[in-house]
This record gives C-alpha cells, sequence and structure tokens, in this order.
C-alpha cells in the first residue's frame, strides 16, 4: 500500500521529521493549533510505512470528536482506504487488515491490550497532554517502536507529569511552533486582539478587593516560610475566579460588541452552561442566527447545532469549554472569550479556534473581557505579540 501527503510540507515540518528520526522516532511536537501537527504526524507515518512496511498505528484522542475527524484526515490527506482503519466504538472488530487503529484514550485503558497483542506499533498521542493523568497514562506506558505526540500545550500548569510520564513514554519535544512564528510564516490568519474592561458593581468591588487582600495576606505568610503555595491560596485564587467569571456586566457587554459583527461568523466563550444559554436567548432576539454547543444538551442537538455552524445556517455558535479542543471550522472570523479559566492552554486553544487560514478570510479578531485581576496575563501576552500584530484595549461601556 502507498499513502501519499496532499500537500507539500512545511519548512518547521520538514526539519521536526529530521529531528525526530534523529531521535530515535520518538518525540513530542508543540505545535499551536493551525500550524498543521495533524498533517506533521502524517509524514511521520508515511515515513515509518514505507521504511518498515509490517509497523502498524494506533492514534489515540481524547474525544469521540476527534476521533472522527482524524478518520476523515486520514482519508483525505493522507490517502488511506477506509478499510486500512479500525475506528474503536464504530467499527465492529480489529482484523490484521487494519493498519491504523483510532481509539479514545479513555477506551484504550482497558480495550488496547487485546489490539496491540500481536505485532510491532507506532503510536500517536494527539494533545498528548491528556495521556498524563493517573488513568490515562496507563494505555501509552508501553514497549513502541516509535512514538510521537501532539499539542499544542504539552506541559502541565499544576503538576510534574509531563516530565515525569509524558516526556520518559513518547520522547522529548522535537518541535515547538507558537503563534509568534506560525504568523511570521503565514501559517494562521492575519489577526488582531480586543481587549475589554468588564466593570464591576459596588459589590463584585468589594468582593474582589476583599479577595486581594487576602492573597496578599497568604502570599506575605508563605514569603517568610520560603513557600509559594498553599491550599489556601488556591482556595482564594479559585474563589476570586468564580467572582470574576460571573460578574454582571460580562454578558451584556459580550451581547453589545456582538452587535458591532451581525453577520459575521463568530464563535463566543464562556465557563457557565446557565450565561451560555443566556447569550444565546439575547442574540437570537437581536436578530443573530445563533446556537448554543454544551454538554447538558442532547447529543443529536450537539451534533446538529455544530452541523450547523459549520454549514453556514447558524452565524454564531455559544459554548462552555466542550469545543475548546478538537474543533476545526476554518471560516470562524470572529472569537470572543467571554469568561475563561486561568489556564494557558485554554487561551491558545481557544484562540485556535479562530486564526485557521482560508482563502477567502482575510482576517480574524480575538476579543477577550476581562476584569482587574486578569490583565495582567493579556499584558504578558502583548509583549509577546508586540510589533507583529494590532492590540487594542477598551474600557467601560
Amino acid at each position: 500500500m502507498t499513502w501519499k501527503l496532499s500537500n507539500n510540507p512545511r519548512s518547521w515540518q520538514s526539519k521536526a521529521l529530521e529531528s525526530w528520526i534523529a531521535r530515535g522516532f520518538r518525540g513530542i511536537a508543540k505545535i499551536v493549533t493551525g500550524g498543521g501537527k495533524t498533517f506533521f504526524s502524517f509524514m511521520c507515518i508515511r515515513d515509518m510505512n514505507e521504511k518498515y512496511p509490517h509497523l502498524k498505528f494506533i492514534i489515540l484522542v481524547p474525544t469521540v470528536a476527534l476521533r472522527d475527524q482524524w478518520a476523515l484526515d486520514l482519508i483525505d490527506d493522507l490517502s488511506v482506504e477506509r478499510d486500512e482503519i479500525y475506528i474503536h466504538g464504530m467499527d465492529r472488530k480489529f482484523s490484521s487488515n487494519h493498519k491504523i487503529v483510532l481509539m479514545v484514550i479513555n477506551s484504550a485503558r482497558t480495550h488496547l491490550d487485546s489490539i496491540i497483542a500481536q505485532g510491532e506499533w507506532m503510536l500517536i498521542v494527539d494533545e498528548c497532554h491528556r495521556a498524563a493523568s493517573e488513568k490515562n497514562r496507563t494505555a501509552i506506558d508501553r514497549a513502541w517502536s516509535a512514538t510521537l505526540g501532539l499539542s499544542a500545550t504539552p506541559e502541565r500548569q499544576y503538576d510534574d507529569w509531563f516530565e515525569e510520564y509524558l516526556i520518559p513514554n513518547l520522547g522529548e519535544i522535537i518541535a515547538n511552533y507558537d503563534y509568534v512564528d506560525a504568523k511570521k510564516d503565514g501559517v494562521i490568519s492575519e489577526f488582531e486582539l480586543r481587549n475589554y474592561s468588564v466593570p464591576m458593581l459596588e459589590k463584585e468591588e468589594y468582593e474582589m478587593g476583599k479577595i486581594g487582600q487576602l492573597i496578599a495576606i497568604e502570599k506575605s505568610k508563605l514569603a517568610k516560610k520560603g513557600l509559594t503555595e498553599s491550599s489556601m491560596l488556591l482556595s482564594l485564587y479559585m474563589k476570586r475566579s468564580r467572582i470574576s467569571q460571573s460578574l454582571a456586566f460580562r454578558v451584556p457587554l459580550a451581547v453589545k460588541i456582538c452587535s458591532q459583527f451581525l453577520g459575521k461568523k463568530i464563535i463566543i466563550f464562556h465557563e457557565s452552561i446557565a450565561q451560555v444559554d443566556l447569550i444565546t436567548k439575547l442574540l437570537n432576539e437581536q436578530g443573530f442566527r445563533v446556537a448554543s454547543y454544551h454538554s447538558k444538551l442532547s447529543p443529536m442537538t450537539r451534533i446538529s447545532n455544530l452541523d450547523f455552524f459549520r454549514k453556514g445556517i447558524k452565524d454564531v455558535l455559544v459554548t462552555c469549554r466542550a469545543l475548546d479542543e478538537g474543533l476545526n471550522v476554518k471560516d470562524v472570523e470572529i472569537g470572543m472569550i467571554v469568561a475563561s479559566t486561568k489556564s494557558t492552554r485554554q487561551r491558545i486553544q481557544r484562540m485556535g479556534r479562530v486564526l485557521r487560514t482560508t482563502d477567502d478570510k482575510e482576517s480574524a479578531i480575538v476579543i477577550s473581557l476581562y476584569s482587574v485581576n486578569e490583565k495582567t496575563n493579556l499584558l504578558t501576552e502583548a509583549k509577546k505579540f508586540d510589533d507583529i500584530i494590532k492590540i487594542s484595549w477598551y474600557g467601560d461601556m
């Protein structure tokens, strides 16, 4: 069988392939969303298939949606025949004729051994930061002929599992391609950042100020002990985040900003399902063709709403975390982050939903609504993009 790539490799992909081969066919590709990490994996798969025709491939993904998307991409971008792919959870039985196995990592924890019992295998792990969790790591801790991890953000913020589990099982980082690199290379679309300060009610200002004082006191106590973290400090941060995410003016400000973009393709992120439903209702009343996507909707409704958005039947999709990873809708023009966690990974993933290129999309806008405790991270981000993109700051309504 001969697998053929649908496009020519980009410069970073060719260099990364050389690095991956030099590292003994092991490594993690840290590639910004939209930068071409899936296509890079196809380059590695094709190279190994040509060198070692007997080798088989298993691809682990975090969600069913990503599993299905990989199947389509393998067929379209690597010319793999459908009957060469075993899709766990869709196909009835794995057979020796299957060359590639696609599996959600949750299922791999219990069903992988029966599939890989014979033969030699290469492991590919998409969104590999997920594979470091205590349960998921059991799926990758094996002797593989070759390994490849893929993620925009493989490092983990709150534990050492990247160093303790991902690197030993998958290999060192062999490619690091971020938004700045992708912007310079024209790999992602032209874009600008617009940051809007969310005004606070007097009660909210008081609560945020009080929490800020308690955080400062706890930090001072820890510093005297030579420490930087405590369960109390984490609890205070979480409480401040909950207050920040629920600021009364976040939703009306988001709806007001959207009024500038009627008819544009918009994706909106929030942390609260109730607020997602409220934004959807208010935008619908203003004449937007809007749908929501979150875990409390039925599977059929979620699929339909996502399909309507992809096909342009709906212009606006309002979501709550469910689409941080895996959504591939290239013609999204506006991304609005109404509320978010402090996670760097989450922000990178959400920006990536907007910055994919198409021939028809000239540019994109990423809009962030922020409170006083969130501004520091946005300022740090602004320095990173200094002189590369336009960044605008807006005060109260």
